[in-house]
């Protein structure tokens, strides 16, 4: 049984924030569409089936985000980034899910590029005592580039990246982070694995309310038409 919900009955310990049957936590796991890293208890997870409610969503220029059935990784839909031209500034989406005082979060996607020319960033933030801790990290297919954000600038990991960008194959993301000691701790981009625990998060003063924001930006760097679907969205904690 993947990690989650130990198996020691309904009414035995656990060493869950939140008290889980095995049965349930099993049934999420095995419906879960993240084929590829299971770790972790599940706290959201969107695949856009019931539209964008969920989402705040912000269009710049020659985007449109919405709700497709062109592509679907799992049941029948996607959100779809569709570009009509050349859009260098991001459009994005965000979503604020309320902050439970944990160490370890996970930020994860499954990702469909028609495009080469297309950026893909998703950013996880930690709101909490009027301080923001940030992870960033950013996909250029065009320059076979993967990035991080770190207090130094964009760290560059890998200038061989090999992804899918004709529309035929989706792609896995998933970021581990430790927000309270503000450390990244590993990324997986398909079946590849970065170790980032040398890595420092970016932090700074913002006087807001706390909580935990996902955001994903996506820009086209070229004026012709071309498209990225999001097949699903999950965050999670307990994360080794």
């Amino acid at each position: 049984m993947a990690r989650g919900t130990p198996d020691w009955g309904e009414y035995s310990q656990q060493d869950l924030f939140a008290k889980s049957f095995d049965l349930a936590e099993l049934a999420v796991r095995l419906g879960c569409p993240s084929v590829f890293h299971r770790d972790g208890t599940i706290l959201f997870m969107d695949t856009f089936d019931y539209g964008l409610s969920r989402w705040t969503k912000y269009e710049v220029g020659n985007c449109t985000i919405n709700v497709s059935t062109d592509k679907a990784f799992f049941k029948d839909k996607s959100l779809k980034f569709a570009f009509s031209g050349l859009a260098t500034d991001a459009s994005k989406i965000e979503l604020e899910y309320p902050y439970l005082f944990t160490k370890s979060y996970g930020f994860e996607c499954t990702l469909n590029f028609n495009g080469s020319k297309l950026t893909f960033e998703l950013d996880g933030m930690k709101f909490y005592n009027n301080v923001c801790v940030e992870c960033e990290v950013r996909i250029e297919p065009e320059n076979n580039l993967i990035k991080i954000y770190t207090p130094g600038g964009w760290i560059t990991l890998c200038t061989d990246l090999k992804i899918c960008t004709d529309g035929r194959m989706w792609n896995f993301l998933k970021m581990v982070v430790d927000f309270e000691a503000g450390k990244y701790k590993y990324l997986i981009l398909n079946d590849r694995v970065f170790d980032l625990s040398a890595y420092s998060l970016y932090s700074y003063n913002w006087t807001t309310y706390d909580d935990i924001e996902v955001k994903i930006y996506v820009a086209n760097n070229e004026d012709a038409v071309k498209s990225l679907y999001v097949g699903s969205v999950i965050i999670t904690t307990n994360e080794p």
